[in-house]
């Protein structure tokens, strides 16, 4: 049986503009396993590599905050001398929640599981704030999700490794209780460059459930459809054969290997043979039957 590298000509969920049916994906969130599900044997191997991970986190976004403030300072100052009251107050309403979430990246927080759950964002714009505040938290935005790219794929590297040495010793059930938990972060967090702040955000998307009909209309390149599986399609139009001049959406990358394992988990009778070499969840999935390939194309337009 041929086996296949599932790209975005085979895997592409296509939404026709012209229909109102819409196949769009209502996949499944992965939860967070709470404190309680991680038994304390387990605990003991898991904190330390939790707190290195919290450590190293918050040392790089501190670093990031201070260069922000400053910005942030000289910005509220050019204000002041305009006398531009309202873009002042604008300002001053930013440096407040840098500082708090300041404080919390300063504190080492008793519980490591749920720290590292609650993340370190700072909240939303308002719609209405001004253009260089909103141009300002663009670069934070895109900044932070460099910073979470890379602790968060160190945090993925250790958890594996804790798996792995669970594994060898044969304690299987604290080994998959590390492998939920450490699955879970990576579909809480797929892809840290997609975080968006509302109306000032570097990607604004159409999200999985809010597709009316006709509103597939409105993706766009710079405004993508994502699915449930966090899967970014932009809109592209077909230039030849029976359906030319009409609208479909395409994958803006290849399946990945954490959607595929999606599809995995709820068909048991499907059998995805193991690879010789390590892949991370980002990677494309690969190993894959044409057979497969197209049932898992089935299955996720029903969902």
């Amino acid at each position: 049986m041929k086996k296949i590298i599932i790209s975005n000509l085979l895997f592409v969920i296509v939404f026709l503009a012209s229909d109102s049916s819409v196949l769009a994906a209502e996949g499944e969130a992965a939860s967070k396993p709470a404190a309680a599900e991680i038994s304390l044997a387990v605990l003991v191997d898991l904190k330390p590599r939790l707190d290195a991970y919290l450590k190293l986190r918050n040392e790089q976004l501190s670093a990031l905050a201070a260069k922000y403030g400053r910005v942030l300072d000289s910005q509220l100052n050019k204000a002041a001398d305009a006398g531009d009251l309202k873009t002042v107050e604008a300002f001053r309403g930013e440096k407040s929640r840098l500082q708090t979430l300041g404080k919390t990246l300063q504190a080492m927080p008793n519980d490591s599981v749920a720290a590292v759950s609650a993340g370190a964002d700072l909240p939303d714009l308002v719609a209405d704030s001004p253009a260089a505040l909103s141009s300002l938290r663009k670069i934070w935005v895109s900044e932070q999700a460099k910073v979470m790219l890379k602790v968060d794929a160190l945090l993925q590297k250790s958890l594996k490794s804790l798996e792995t040495n669970l594994t060898k010793k044969r304690d299987f059930d604290n080994a998959k209780v590390i492998l939920t938990y450490r699955e879970s972060l990576a579909s809480a967090n797929p892809t840290p460059v997609v975080a968006a702040v509302k109306k000032a955000g570097v990607v604004e998307t159409v999200k999985a459930g809010s597709l009316t009909d006709g509103a597939i209309k409105v993706a766009t390149k710079e405004k993508p459809f994502v699915n449930s599986l966090k899967m970014r399609f932009v809109p592209v139009k077909i230039t030849g054969g029976p359906t030319r001049g009409r609208t479909v959406l395409f994958s803006v990358w290849e399946t990945r290997k954490e959607d595929y394992e999606v599809f995995i988990r709820k068909n048991r009778d499907r059998v995805w043979p193991e690879l010789a070499f390590q892949q991370e969840r980002y990677a494309p999935a690969v190993n894959v039957s044409w057979e497969d390939a197209q049932a898992f194309c089935k299955w996720l337009t029903k969902r």
